[in-house]
């Protein structure tokens, strides 16, 4: 694998690979550092790697290295090495699934408006509150709740009402 090849996985894994760790270790340091060693260790192996399978490869990695900080953490009880984790074709195909649907989620987000695209990023992936973001860009909570449900509607047109979220959610103003 070139670095070129190996940079562009990074680019178009990184930031994923971060959520998914975040979302396991609920500790954003934490899921830096896993996600650093993970890419550190492919580089290592990268001309083991299989293009083909690199993503599952990715993920059970960040997976596995998010585990082994836990019970570093003491959050779990020690683990055979039998729970790790052994990756089956249906779990591959279950990421790569997501994986889709999520590069789907951003190529919508991406073509909203400038404005409406970032209050829907500040809100739901940096979980700001309206209120913050009205501070921040100079408008009322009720503008930037418009710009929500807009970024939602757009959302639920574009995959024609499948999982739609019914309606916006009340935020706590107490950020």
């Amino acid at each position: 694998m070139t670095i070129d090849v190996f940079e562009q996985l990074y680019r178009e894994y990184h930031s994923r690979l971060y959520h998914y760790a975040l979302h396991l270790t609920h500790d954003a340091e934490a899921a830096s550092d896993v996600v650093a060693e993970v890419f550190a260790i492919a580089w290592k192996r990268r001309d083991a790697l299989d293009a083909e399978r690199v993503q599952g490869y990715l993920y059970a990695a960040v997976h596995n290295q998010s585990l082994n900080w836990l019970r570093r953490q003491e959050r779990l009880a020690p683990m055979p090495d039998s729970s790790q984790h052994d990756w089956t074709d249906e779990d591959l195909e279950e990421v790569l699934a997501r994986e889709a649907r999520i590069k789907e989620i951003e190529k919508v987000i991406a073509s909203m408006t400038e404005r409406t695209r970032y209050v829907f990023i500040q809100c739901y992936y940096q979980k700001r509150s309206y209120r913050d973001v009205a501070e921040q860009l100079s408008i009322t909570t009720d503008g930037v709740k418009k710009h929500v449900m807009k970024a939602l509607s757009t959302l639920r047109q574009h995959f024609h009402k499948e999982n739609a979220i019914d309606e916006v959610p009340e935020r706590s103003d107490s950020k």
